[in-house]
């Protein structure tokens, strides 16, 4: 500060306080997000970026969440929270399963050990050209921006990358990033 005070019209000190400046209102700006986030409000508000306020609005539904006292099972009511603590614990401690072998007889085998196989096996191109042929032509464009009628169209360009993809999947049991991205679209009624 005191340099760009003794030499006012240097370009370099007046860019370097314009990135501070643009560097600590982007701080800023990620703080006023976080609050408003953690005090789950939607509005935003024009001008100050009102910290404090949404600061105000998270203590309080942390002070809503808290739990002051708790009643047991045989009727005494606990208000230290040493004690609504080890109620919880107690109550959530991981306790051992024992499998019923004989419950799992009582549900129905609906897929046979044949079907199970084909379900299983890996697909071949063709069967993944065929499920491609068999898509909605005007389906819903994916994260990608290509509808069913793309890959028909184009199957003798991108029909055997596509095949691959897929036929890796089965194989590696991996799905590609990007590839389960999804698309939601909130309509208003």
């Amino acid at each position: 500060m005191k340099e760009q005070e003794e030499d006012p019209f240097n370009v370099q000190l007046q860019e370097m306080e314009l990135n501070k400046e643009e560097e600590l209102n982007g701080i800023l700006d990620t703080e006023a997000t976080q609050w408003r986030q953690k005090a789950r409000v939607s509005e935003a508000f024009e001008g100050d970026r009102n910290t404090a306020y949404f600061h105000a609005l998270h203590k309080l539904r942390m002070n809503k969440a808290l739990i002051l006292e708790i009643q047991k099972s045989d009727g005494t009511i606990l208000k230290q929270q040493q004690h609504i603590v080890l109620v919880f614990e107690a109550k959530y401690n991981p306790q051992a399963v024992i499998p019923n072998v004989g419950l799992m007889e009582l549900i129905p085998k609906l897929v046979t050990d044949e079907d199970n196989v084909n379900i299983s096996a890996i697909p071949t191109s063709t069967e993944v050209k065929h499920a491609v042929f068999n898509m909605d032509s005007n389906s819903s464009p994916g994260p990608n921006g290509f509808q069913g009628t793309f890959y028909q169209t184009f199957w003798d360009i991108v029909g055997l990358d596509v095949s691959k993809a897929i036929i890796s999947f089965f194989k590696d049991n991996k799905v590609p990033q990007g590839m389960n991205s999804n698309f939601l679209v909130l309509l208003p009624k």
